[in-house]
């Protein structure tokens, strides 16, 4: 199913240009429709990262060898997650019901079904990440009554004691993503606190993050990702590898030179590093190790080399 949603989202934004420049197309203003995939994509994205667990986080919690101390630090990093994502509904879906009658804006699409990815996603994004697995009900009741403190609460912090709530609320942040709370959250969560307390409505932040990703340009970031894809299947990356070691392998610290140099012509080519890490990673960190080179170097070299 999810692989299924990726295929049809990713084909619509290749096919969509095409059949618009098609003499006998109709105007289906595809920049619009392919602008606003990768808003959606991305939306859809970002739930898979919570439902697999998956999105960035600096953790200094997992330095903490007590059970005890690590299930107390996860609860609090999940609630202040929850919470932020709980401003993030009530602010985008104030801003559909708001701005719901406005013009059509992607082909007959009215503005509000443009924008209702947005708190879909959030809302589900919050769901998986308060339904963990094997999680006794108590705690989950204790996590929901957590987060509204942490979240929703914040909105109503009055006016007046705007520079003790900047400081407690971007401190409290800091500490909530220091010990495992997403990078995600901590930055929306600034986003909201900030804007609050300058007098600004909380519908700004869902309307920057629409304005920003709909933007024509962005769409080149996962298409040139599609692209890396699609050459990493082709056996591209294999033909560039024995170029790169035919070229260089014959001299002291060949295997790092040819691994750098396939690495440069991949990301030229796929416009995205971490395809290049995906596709040659495999391939070249074999090689490194043959060479004599530490797995720990390797690692590094091919992870750097992704950005050259």
């Amino acid at each position: 199913m999810v692989s299924m949603i990726a295929l049809v989202g990713f084909g619509a934004m290749v096919l969509l240009p095409i059949l618009d420049r098609l003499p006998w197309s109709p105007d289906i203003r595809s920049e619009d429709w392919v602008t606003h995939l990768t808003l959606w994509l991305g939306l859809f994205g970002a739930f898979l990262a919570s439902w697999k667990d998956r999105h960035l986080c600096i953790s200094v919690g997992e330095a903490v060898r007590s059970g005890e101390w690590r299930s107390r630090f996860d609860l609090l990093s999940r609630a202040g997650t929850i919470g932020i994502l709980l401003c993030l509904i009530y602010a985008s879906t104030k801003t559909m019901l708001i701005l719901g009658g406005e013009e059509d804006v992607v082909g007959w699409l009215p503005f509000w079904a443009v924008f209702l990815p947005m708190p879909l996603a959030f809302a589900g994004m919050a769901f998986v990440t308060w339904m963990k697995p094997a999680e006794e009900m108590p705690r989950r009741l204790g996590l929901a009554a957590l987060a509204v403190l942490l979240g929703p609460a914040l909105v109503f912090l009055p006016l007046g004691v705007e520079p003790t709530a900047r400081i407690l609320g971007i401190g409290g942040l800091i500490l909530l993503a220091g010990i495992g709370m997403p990078l995600f959250a901590a930055l929306g969560g600034a986003a909201l606190l900030l804007f609050f307390l300058a007098g600004e409505e909380l519908m700004a932040v869902p309307l920057a993050t629409y304005t920003i990703s709909a933007a024509w340009y962005l769409p080149s970031i996962p298409l040139f990702a599609l692209a890396g894809v699609v050459l990493a299947r082709g056996g591209s990356p294999k033909r560039l590898v024995r170029f790169a070691q035919a070229w260089s392998g014959w001299v002291p610290g060949g295997a790092s030179i040819a691994t750098i140099l396939a690495c440069a012509f991949f990301t030229a080519i796929s416009g995205a590093s971490g395809v290049t890490i995906l596709a040659l990673g495999g391939l070249l960190f074999p090689v490194l190790v043959a060479a004599h080179h530490t797995e720990r170097f390797s690692l590094g070299l091919l992870t750097a080399s992704g950005s050259v």
